[in-house]
C-alpha cells in the first residue's frame, strides 16, 4: 500500500460541520466542552474531535448536539441535512437569520484550526487587520445591523494572527480611504511579524476579496463575504486560489517596501487632532494662517466627510467598496472612545 493510499480521505464536510458545532455550543450555551460532552453522553475527546472536524461525524451526532445546545429548529435542519447528504456543488452559503448569532457559520473555528491564511483585499483592509473605528465604518456603509457586535466579533477572530501563518494582499489605493490611525495600526503589525503586502496600483484587479484557509491535511477552503452573507468554497471550487496567491505572491511589493509606502501614506493624512482642528476652523468661519493653507492641499479632502459625518458624532472618510461586483457606498466613521471601550 502506498503513502497516498494510507492518508485519510479529505475531511472538508467534517471539519465545517464541526466548526458549526462548536460555535452553536459556546453561543447558544454556557458549556465547556466537558460539560457538552456530559450532556451528549459522549467521551471528551470524541466532542473534541468532533469540533476540530478530526473524526466523522454522523447525522445522529448532529442531532443530538443540536438538541442538547437547543438550537432552533430553523438553524438544526439545514445542518442536519448537510450531515446527511454532504455539501453540493462545491459551494456552501452561510446566511444568518435573525437572532443567529454572529459566529454561527463557525468562521473563527475554520481560521483556527488552519495552518495558513491568506487575504485578497482589493477594496477594503482585510477584517483581520481593521481597527475597531474602520470595521465600524465599514460595516455601517454596508448596512449591517447591530455594528458593535459585528465589531467585537471581527477583534475577537484577530486573536488567530498570534498563532496561524497569515498573509493580507491589499490593493496600494485602498490606502487611499484609510485614515492614520488605520495606517499605523498595519504598520505595527508588520512590524510584528505579520505578512502584509500591497499591490501595485498598476496591477489589474478583478474579482472579489476572499480569504484562502489552508490546512495540513484537508483541502482549502475560501471565505468570501458578502454585505450580509458568507460563501464557502470548497474542492473543487477551491482548488485555483493557491494559483491566484502564488500569482500575487509574484506581483506584490515585499514586505519591507510595504513597510515603506506605509510610511509614506501616514506622512500624507492629517492626523485626527488636525482634522478636528480644520473642522472647527471651517464651521467658525475663521480664515486659515499661511501656513495652514499650505498643508491645506494635503488635508483638504479630508474636511468634507468630516463636517458630513459630524452629525452621528462621528469622525471619517467616505468609503466606496466594491465587493463581488456590487458598490456600496458609505461613511468610513470612527466610533467614539466610549462606543468602542463598551463593544470591548
Amino acid at each position: 500500500m502506498t503513502t497516498t493510499d494510507r492518508r485519510r480521505p479529505p475531511r472538508t464536510r467534517d471539519r465545517m460541520i464541526g466548526a458549526r458545532l462548536r460555535a452553536y455550543r459556546t453561543q447558544f450555551t454556557p458549556f465547556t466542552l466537558e460539560q457538552a460532552a456530559e450532556q451528549a453522553q459522549m467521551s471528551v475527546p470524541t466532542l473534541s474531535r468532533t469540533e476540530n472536524g478530526r473524526r466523522h461525524v454522523t447525522v445522529e451526532d448532529v442531532a443530538t448536539l443540536l438538541t442538547v445546545y437547543r438550537v432552533p429548529r430553523e438553524l438544526r435542519t439545514p445542518l442536519i441535512e448537510v450531515a446527511r447528504s454532504g455539501f453540493q456543488d462545491g459551494v456552501w452559503q452561510s446566511a444568518p437569520l435573525p437572532g443567529c448569532p454572529i459566529d454561527a457559520d463557525g468562521i473563527t473555528s475554520l481560521e483556527a484550526g488552519a495552518h495558513r491564511l491568506t487575504d485578497w483585499c482589493p477594496s477594503t483592509i482585510p477584517p483581520l487587520l481593521q481597527t475597531p473605528a474602520y470595521a465600524a465604518a465599514v460595516l455601517g456603509a454596508s448596512g449591517v445591523d447591530d455594528i458593535e457586535s459585528h465589531v467585537e466579533h471581527r477583534l475577537r477572530r484577530q486573536e488567530v494572527l498570534k498563532t496561524t501563518d497569515y498573509t493580507a494582499f491589499i490593493h496600494a489605493p485602498v490606502l487611499d480611504m484609510a485614515d492614520d490611525e488605520q495606517l499605523a495600526h498595519l504598520q505595527a503589525a508588520t512590524e510584528r511579524g505579520v505578512g502584509v503586502r500591497l499591490v501595485p496600483a498598476r496591477v489589474l484587479t478583478v474579482g472579489h476579496p476572499w480569504l484562502l484557509m489552508e490546512f495540513p491535511d484537508d483541502p482549502p477552503l475560501v471565505y468570501i463575504g458578502l454585505r450580509k452573507v458568507g460563501i464557502y468554497l470548497h474542492e473543487p471550487e477551491a482548488d485555483g486560489y493557491p494559483k491566484l496567491r502564488d500569482r500575487l505572491d509574484r506581483v506584490a511589493w515585499s514586505t519591507l517596501d510595504t513597510r515603506r509606502l506605509l510610511d509614506q501614506a501616514r506622512s500624507t493624512k492629517p492626523t485626527a487632532a488636525a482634522r478636528r482642528a480644520m473642522v472647527a476652523r471651517e464651521s467658525s468661519g475663521r480664515r486659515s494662517t499661511s501656513a495652514e493653507r499650505r498643508d491645506r492641499p494635503v488635508a483638504s479632502r479630508w474636511v468634507s466627510t468630516v463636517k458630513m459625518s459630524d452629525a452621528s458624532g462621528s469622525s471619517a472618510a467616505t468609503a466606496a467598496v466594491t465587493t463581488a461586483g456590487t458598490s456600496v457606498s458609505g461613511t468610513m466613521a470612527k466610533i467614539s472612545a466610549k462606543r468602542v471601550s463598551s463593544s470591548l
